[in-house]
């Protein structure tokens, strides 16, 4: 996290556009903080604590980050490495994440009128 808030916000909205999230028009640096820290996270959970956030088994998503997400961002590791992940589910992978991406933007959205 304290990388990226040591990027000044032309950075991370070229991040945003390099990941091809939608969250480059924000103007708050906080915002795109907020939001990059939360993809990174999700990139590195494993399928089914993905599938969890996401509500993708009828629950609500949070739209927040998971309670894991200091240790992995500190840890900068990708629990995907240890052969949870796999070609055939990077599919549903994807589609998960823009689930929650989207989740994200309505929030935002919601937040600033």
């Amino acid at each position: 996290a304290d990388r990226l808030e040591a990027k000044p916000v032309s950075e991370l909205k070229a991040e945003c556009r390099r990941k091809g999230l939608p969250f480059a028009a924000f103007g708050e640096k906080q915002d795109l903080v907020t939001c990059l820290i939360a993809v990174r996270v999700w990139e590195r959970l494993p399928l089914e604590v993905l599938e969890a956030e996401s509500g993708a088994h009828g629950g609500e998503a949070t739209g927040r980050l998971p309670r894991a997400a200091a240790d992995v961002e500190v840890a900068g590791g990708d629990v995907r490495a240890e052969g949870i992940a796999t070609p055939e589910l990077e599919p549903r992978r994807a589609e998960l994440m823009q689930r929650l991406t989207q989740r994200l933007l309505v929030d935002y959205w919601k937040k600033k009128g």
